[in-house]
This record gives structure tokens, sequence and C-alpha cells, in this order.
């Protein structure tokens, strides 16, 4: 029995170390279900650079709504196109964002890589597909002023030197019976 546990928590952990998310559970007839779910690689700016569609500076000109979700809330803004860098954006767009809240009830980022889209400044933005009606800005860089020469060339170079898009090992649904012997 000992064997046995300690090959299905060794089985289980090799699957989970590539996974962003998921879930272990030992079945009654000795099987091991191990469900993770497979992201996309973000570790830096040349991966997101090669998972984004879009590329673009942009200026945001308005926020129109933020609405609460279940945990978390989200921005719609319209925007203004100053240049494509990847891919084609048209010359006004209107998009969401995923932002969080302050405590006094500024918007602020949800992740790292991400500032809240704010109107008058600029920012080089990122968009996974084709814009639908209200495409999701998923990365977002702030560039007003003398950064935008900065900003533009830094991800100017990481387009250059895009990753191909890649998951983490071991990241699909497993069910493994558990037969090794004792």
């Amino acid at each position: 029995m000992m064997n046995r546990t300690l090959l299905l928590v060794l089985a289980g952990a090799a699957v989970l170390c590539g996974s962003a998310t998921a879930a272990y559970t030992a079945l009654q007839d000795d099987t091991v279900n191990v469900s993770a779910v497979c992201v996309p690689v973000e570790e830096n700016d040349r991966d997101r650079a090669g998972l984004a569609a879009h590329l673009a500076v942009v200026t945001v000109d308005q926020t129109l709504n933020v609405a609460a979700r279940d945990g978390y809330h989200e921005s719609l803004s319209r925007i203004r196109l100053i240049e494509n860098l990847k891919g084609t954006l048209p010359a006004a767009l209107e998009v969401t964002q995923t932002v969080d809240r302050s405590s006094a009830g500024a918007l602020v980022a949800a992740a790292d890589y991400r500032q809240p889209l704010l109107p008058g400044h600029r920012y080089v933005i990122g968009i996974y597909q084709h814009p639908g009606p209200t495409p999701d800005v998923w990365l977002s860089t702030q560039a007003d002023g003398d950064r935008l020469d900065t900003v533009r060339t830094h991800w100017k170079d990481a387009i250059a030197h895009q990753n191909p898009p890649r998951s983490h090992p071991h990241c699909n649904d497993v069910v493994t019976p558990a037969t090794a012997a004792s």
C-alpha cells in the first residue's frame, strides 16, 4: 500500500508541476484523477508579444463603465489608435479590461503586466484575437510623455524577438488507473 500511495502521489505531482491550477482526487476504484488547466506561458514580454494578435499604442478617450463581476471588475473604455505595432486595430474602438478597485475606489491593475486604462493617458495595449465588438485588453503598459519612445522601442523589440505561444508541460486532463503492484 505504501508503494502504491507513493506512486500515486509522484504521478499526481508530475502532472501538477506544469499546470496553473489543478485538482487531485483519489477515487474508490484505485484510479487517480488529475485535472489540470493548461494556460499559455507569459513569463516575459517576448512571450506576451507572441500571444498577442494585436499590439498598439493608443490613447484612452473615456471610461464608459466599470461593472462589478463575480470576484473582479470590468472596465469599458473608448480608445483611439495612435500606432499599430502588431496586427491592425481600427482608428477608434471600445475595449474591456479586468481591473481591481482600491479601497478608495480608484481603478488599479489586476496583474503585474497590466495598467488600468485611464482617460487622457497613452498605453501600449495587447489584444489576443481579432477585435470583436468589445475586445479584451489583457496587456497594457503606460506610455505617457517621455516614456513613449522607450515603451515603443521595448515592444517593437519584443515583437521582433517574440516567442511562439507555448504551454506548460503536462497540462492536459489526465485520468490514470493505479494498476502498479503495491
